[in-house]
């Protein structure tokens, strides 16, 4: 009896039905959002929220154009959570990259000589400065990259929706707009 009540303590603190911080993540007015709504012609179009609720969202765009768009068309929403530096991967990456075109040139220097061994040193000389010179490149090219900034998205939940479909006959039906990930 006693490991009984324990697991069923043990279950209930380890399965709790909606853990604390797990909600879905909203989009609230003000906020930086990327809409995805093909019947308006919007393809993760960057705008600030105006509002959202059960029928239609607004936003306003970066040119001060206003974005109004039923809710049963978007088909993805997603807030910004800010920008940050893209960080040592692009240096890395470039580094590697400028070091590996710098082997190829080297190799090729060193594989079109044809002299009789008179200037092997310049040969061997042309082939480390083009590989020092990939590398340093490669290095360069990654530091800018890496300087730059980059925006980070999380996508919003949509609510699923139902809406009135009228027909060109008269006729009156009920739609659902259901979200779906791809």
């Amino acid at each position: 009896m006693r490991y009984a009540l324990f697991g069923v303590m043990a279950l209930a603190v380890l399965c709790p039905s909606s853990a604390i911080g797990q909600e879905p993540p909203q989009a609230r007015p003000g906020d930086r959002i990327r809409i995805t709504a093909p019947p308006c012609g919007l393809q993760r179009q960057e705008a600030t929220l105006a509002s959202l609720d059960g029928e239609v969202l607004l936003a306003t765009a970066p040119p001060g154009a206003e974005i109004r768009c039923p809710v049963q068309s978007v088909t993805m929403l997603e807030a910004s959570t800010g920008t940050r530096r893209r960080g040592w991967k692009p240096v890395v990456l470039g580094l590697g990259i400028g070091t590996g075109l710098g082997f190829l040139t080297a190799g090729a220097i060193a594989g079109n000589d044809d002299s009789t061994g008179d200037d092997d040193v310049g040969v061997g000389l042309m082939a480390a400065g083009a590989l020092i010179g990939g590398a340093g490149i490669g290095l360069i090219a990654g530091v800018v990259v890496g300087l730059t900034h980059t925006e980070d998205w999380r996508e919003v939940e949509m609510p699923v929706q139902p809406f009135v479909v009228r027909s060109a006959d008269g006729r009156t039906g009920l739609g659902l707009s259901v979200p779906v990930r791809r």
